[in-house]
């Protein structure tokens, strides 16, 4: 298994409550509409689902460039494994063109040049998945890779109160997203990078791709420093 995804297990156990949602068990396809655009998802249901009612909901967000049927095969379905075990729903969404509107300012990729109102879309699933699957509202978290784990980041900047947790990995904060923020926010956050990835650098503070820039970020180092200032946490960071 994924070390990050038994982390991700564990922050999502906990007890279940009200009605059962009538859903059928197993992987489906959905869509909504917002902005005139068709958005898609991908769903599971884990076989105890409709019969333990409101169960954890965990929305994973797949890396630019991919999709979420990508994530699915790199993760080797553990994910879904995960839900049959644990009892939460699953949810897929698909960026628009395969890149997440993150926050930056960025003439080269459409979701940025055209601000898709990608907080909407993901707020807009989880109402969906709460009123209509009847998914715990107190515990919905988001997962996301890369590109990914920065739009999780900017979601609970800007919806703050909505996800019980997130977790990200290798995906740092744009530097927008994070001017954003307020100063003070409620969730269990784990952030997972490597000190020797090749695209998010370290130290660096500007995504690049070859010599062409794709926006501010913040450096790994200062991403932990805001979430730790932004959770209140104490204490010093080890490398």
């Amino acid at each position: 298994m994924f070390p990050f995804l038994l982390l991700i297990a564990l922050l999502l156990a906990g007890a279940g409550a009200a009605a059962a949602a009538p859903l059928s068990p197993g992987t489906h396809a959905g869509s909504l509409k917002r902005e005139g655009r068709e958005r898609s998802y991908r769903y599971h249901v884990p076989a105890a689902y409709p019969k333990r009612g409101s169960a954890p909901l965990m929305i994973v967000l797949h890396a630019s460039r991919y999709d979420s049927e990508h994530f699915r095969r790199m993760t080797g379905g553990e994910l879904e494994r995960l839900s049959e075990r644990e009892g939460f729903l699953l949810v897929y969404p698909e960026a628009w063109k395969k890149y997440w509107n993150d926050g930056r300012k960025s003439e080269r990729i459409e979701s940025l040049k055209s601000n898709i109102d990608d907080i909407g879309f993901l707020e807009a699933l989880i109402a969906r998945a709460v009123d209509a699957w009847g998914a715990d509202p107190e515990r919905v978290y988001m997962v996301g890779l890369t590109q990914g784990g920065m739009m999780a980041q900017r979601f609970a900047c800007e919806r703050p109160g909505t996800l019980a947790g997130l977790a990200s990995v290798s995906g740092p904060i744009v530097k927008q997203a994070a001017q954003a923020c307020p100063k003070r926010l409620s969730a269990a956050v784990l952030l997972i990078h490597g000190t020797k990835d090749p695209f998010f650098r370290w130290e660096d503070t500007t995504i690049r791709v070859g010599t062409a820039s794709f926006g501010e970020r913040l450096a790994i180092p200062e991403t932990l420093r805001f979430w730790s200032g932004r959770l209140g946490c104490r204490g010093e960071s080890k490398r």
